[in-house]
């Protein structure tokens, strides 16, 4: 069942995978989508939070193996975008949504390195926010990938 279809129906629980064996737990035990995010990808690989060390080639390959093994709809974090750009953000969501990817969540974050240790997240401008999502959007135009914003802004 694709993700739209099944949010339409109510509230789902995503539990986070990071590699192919977690999210074939995550479909063997029941659970209907899954959640793959640079941070999981990153204590899998590294042993360490997303400091920047997993790039969207990675990910990307990432969700090109899970997608090809797993029949559940596949969120992914793509965090800032990759370097922040609505130009970035565009080529990251065609991309992702082209590996498979049911959604691709998008931040306002300026830059995530370090944000993990400090608890604090520097946001991007509102415009380019906007810019950010409004690209996302047109990447995933024609495209069965939802776009997931997520503000870590205080004055929302």
């Amino acid at each position: 069942m694709r993700l739209k279809e099944l949010i339409e129906k109510g509230q789902i629980v995503v539990p986070g995978i990071y590699d192919c064996i977690s999210s074939r737990a995550v479909e063997l035990t029941g659970f209907q989508a899954c959640f793959l995010s640079d941070t999981g990808v990153s204590y899998s690989w590294c042993g360490v939070p997303a400091l920047g060390l997993v790039n969207a080639e990675e990910m990307l390959w990432f969700v090109s193996r899970i997608t090809d093994y797993v029949d559940l709809p596949v969120v992914v974090s793509a965090g800032h975008g990759y370097d922040g750009t609505g130009s970035a953000v565009y080529r990251t969501v065609k991309r992702m949504a082209k590996a498979g990817a049911a959604a691709v969540l998008i931040d306002d974050g300026g830059s995530c390195h370090g944000s993990e240790r400090t608890g604090s997240q520097e946001v991007v401008s509102q415009t380019a926010w906007k810019n950010k999502i409004l690209a996302a959007k047109m990447a995933a135009e024609g495209t069965d990938c939802l776009v997931i914003a997520l503000s870590m802004a205080k004055d929302i």
